[in-house]
């Protein structure tokens, strides 16, 4: 008896027609995709320090054209002095008076003829005698003294125990003189002293026993003379001075 051999369905043979089975993609490496990021990063930043800088460029550029554009007048100073040829002026007699003319207006002192004409004497006698020992130079009215505060004329040399006030000194006779002229004082003395080897001219007022007194005197002078700073001084240090020239 032959009987039908009938496999079971597990038995089947499998054909290469059955469908196979899709195998997944691996998942990337996390290290790789770490080191994308940082690269992404730092072009980022690159991008923006580049931007960055071509912004900063662009305004200093801008605001060296604004200064340029604000100071026109030292733009066309500077082009002058880089292409102008300079040419010296002519020499001729009209130049003083020229910058005469442009010159700007100074403050001038006028010197009373009459100071103009005694610094003229005492000018031409100091070059006639140069060697004199007469260190009085001017002299003022000594007759005209104040007998409250008991001041005495002024002699050519005071005595050493006595005191006078300085009104004031400089190295100029010229412009004590016209400080005298101006105050219109009396019984005062110029005389001459050396200071640093040079030529020193004191202006002295009054000659008073005590210093007391003359202290007392100097603070009853003109607030014109006040301003001068007057200072107490005694007829041994003038004397000494007149004797140092």
């Amino acid at each position: 008896m032959n009987e039908s051999i009938r496999p079971d369905k597990e038995d089947r043979y499998v054909s290469e027609s059955s469908p196979k089975k899709t195998v997944s993609p691996k998942s990337d490496n996390p290290l790789l995709s770490k080191r994308k990021w940082i690269i992404l990063i730092l072009l980022l930043l690159i991008l923006l320090l580049s931007l960055s800088f071509v912004l900063f460029k662009s305004d200093t550029s801008d605001s060296s054209s604004q200064q340029n554009n604000t100071n026109p007048a030292l733009n066309n100073h500077a082009a002058d002095l880089e292409y102008q040829t300079i040419v010296p002026p002519k020499i001729s007699r009209e130049a003083t008076q020229t910058q005469q003319n442009t010159a700007p207006d100074k403050e001038r002192i006028e010197i009373p003829g009459e100071v103009a004409d005694i610094l003229a004497d005492k000018i031409t006698e100091l070059n006639t005698h140069p060697k004199s020992s007469e260190t009085v130079l001017f002299e003022g009215q000594s007759n005209n003294v104040d007998q409250n505060i008991k001041e005495l004329p002024l002699q050519k040399v005071l005595e050493n125990n006595h005191y006078t006030i300085q009104i004031t000194s400089s190295s100029s006779l010229e412009s004590i003189m016209t400080f005298v002229k101006q105050q219109k004082l009396s019984n005062y003395q110029i005389y001459e002293t050396r200071r640093e080897q040079k030529p020193w001219f004191v202006l002295i007022k009054g000659n008073y026993p005590t210093i007391e007194e003359a202290k007392d005197a100097a603070k009853l002078l003109p607030q014109d003379l006040q301003k001068s700073t007057p200072w107490i001084k005694s007829g041994a240090q003038v004397n000494k001075e007149k004797l140092s020239q």
